[in-house]
């Protein structure tokens, strides 16, 4: 009676993580990590909405700054990544910032102001 319990115990445990996957889908496959800065001043900006966008225009996703940091998860791989001010009227021009493997570490993305 043990020897089966444990069998399906062993088999339930094998079950959970393809039952979490197929709910919830894989995880994401590359993260990327910024800081979104005013141009002239170089201080942090919050609500800028840092989306990645590939090679065939689609927003695969987005993150909104918070204190000038954002943390992006995606699955597909990026061309580049777009920059928006959330806040209407928009304070800040968008920005498009070229994808580079090469630039590892933190992304920084400077925002130039309205006219």
């Amino acid at each position: 009676m043990k020897s089966l319990a444990r069998a399906c115990l062993r088999l339930a445990m094998l079950a959970v993580p393809v039952v979490i996957a197929a709910c919830y889908g894989p995880i994401a496959r590359y993260s990327r990590s910024g800081k979104v800065i005013d141009k002239d001043t170089h201080a942090n900006l919050s609500d800028i909405e840092v989306s990645c966008v590939s090679k065939d225009g689609i927003e695969a996703e987005s993150a909104r700054s918070y204190q000038g940091d954002f943390t992006l998860y995606y699955d597909v791989p990026c061309d580049h990544f777009e920059a928006s001010d959330t806040v209407s009227p928009a304070r800040y021009q968008k920005q498009t910032v070229a994808f580079s493997e090469e630039s590892a570490g933190t992304l920084t993305i400077s925002m130039e102001k309205v006219q």
